[in-house]
């Protein structure tokens, strides 16, 4: 996941003994990396992926920080067409 292979990601989760909520040394899950780098269009859809596959959006990383807390950080421009 740190380097984008999404498609080797979604190839062992079709492994009935990987858990897509398995954590890195640093406590994320595959959640959580996918939304650490939301500036790829990618990202998004394989954010909805995982949590079809029952990635939980509430397990924290060492420090705390879940997924919505990512997600939160990022600014967030909205365009409105008067």
């Amino acid at each position: 996941m740190l380097n984008n292979h999404i498609g080797t990601v979604k190839r062992l989760l079709q492994e009935e003994s990987v858990d897509v909520n398995g954590k890195d040394d640093k406590g994320r899950t595959l959640l959580l990396m996918t939304m650490i780098d939301l500036s790829e269009p990618s990202c998004v859809n394989f954010a909805k992926y995982l949590l079809d596959k029952g990635a939980d959006p509430n397990i924290g990383d060492l420090d705390g920080n879940t997924p919505l807390h990512t997600l939160a950080a990022y600014k967030i421009i909205i365009n409105s067409q008067h």
